[in-house]
C-alpha cells in the first residue's frame, strides 16, 4: 500500500511539474492599415493566431479559442498562448477562423519561446510596414489656387480631417493662407 501511495504520489507530481513547465507568450498585430483600406472590419470580423503551438487552424482546440482581443480598441489585437519553453515555432496571423483571410507574408512567421514569459514585437498584418512604435510628425499641405477651388476668401477657413481626427468630429484648422495660398498644418 505504501508503495502504491509513493507511486501515486511520484505522478502527480511529475504531472503538476510537466503542466507548470510552460511558457506564456503574447502576440501582438496591428491592423489599423488593413481596417482603413477595407480589409479588415473590426465590427464583424475577428483576427487569430494558428501556429504550430495550436494545431493551427486544424480543431483541437476550437478556432475559437486563437481568437486574439482588442480590448483598448487601439487596432493592436493580442492574445497570450502558453507553450513549451525552449523551442521555436511557425505562425501566422489570419482574418476569420478559417483559412480565408490568411497573413500573406511569405512564408511563416517565426517565434523563438525562451525560458520565461515573453511578448513578440508587434508586427503588422501581411507586413504592410514596420513597427517602430515612435510617433512621427506629418505636415499636411493644400494649395488652394487651383481653379477648381474657386476664389478664397480671407474669412474662408481649410481644416484637415481624417481618421486619425476622427472625421469631421475633430477635424483641425489649416494655418494660412501664406502669400502663395497654401495652407499648413
Amino acid at each position: 500500500m505504501k508503495k502504491v501511495f509513493l507511486l501515486i504520489s511520484f505522478l502527480l507530481m511529475t504531472g503538476v511539474f510537466l503542466q507548470a513547465q510552460t511558457v506564456d507568450v503574447t502576440f501582438q498585430v496591428d491592423m489599423r492599415i488593413q481596417a482603413l483600406n477595407g480589409y479588415f472590419n473590426p465590427l464583424t470580423e475577428v483576427v487569430t493566431c494558428p501556429g504550430g503551438f495550436n494545431n493551427w487552424l486544424t480543431e483541437p482546440p476550437p478556432n475559437t479559442e486563437k481568437v486574439m482581443a482588442d480590448p483598448d480598441g487601439d487596432s493592436i489585437y493580442t492574445i497570450t498562448i502558453a507553450m513549451a519553453p525552449s523551442t521555436t515555432y511557425g505562425y501566422k496571423f489570419n482574418i476569420g477562423l478559417g483559412w480565408d483571410g490568411k497573413d500573406e507574408k511569405t512564408g511563416d512567421r517565426s517565434v523563438d519561446v525562451g525560458t520565461t514569459n515573453m511578448t513578440v514585437d508587434i508586427s503588422f498584418f501581411n507586413e504592410v510596414g514596420h513597427y517602430t512604435g515612435i510617433a512621427s510628425t506629418l505636415t499636411f499641405k493644400v494649395d488652394m489656387r487651383g481653379p477648381l477651388m474657386g476664389t478664397m476668401e480671407l474669412t474662408d477657413h481649410v481644416y484637415l480631417a481624417g481618421s486619425f481626427t476622427d472625421w469631421q468630429n475633430s477635424a483641425i484648422e489649416m494655418t494660412g493662407p501664406d502669400p502663395d495660398s497654401v495652407y499648413t498644418n
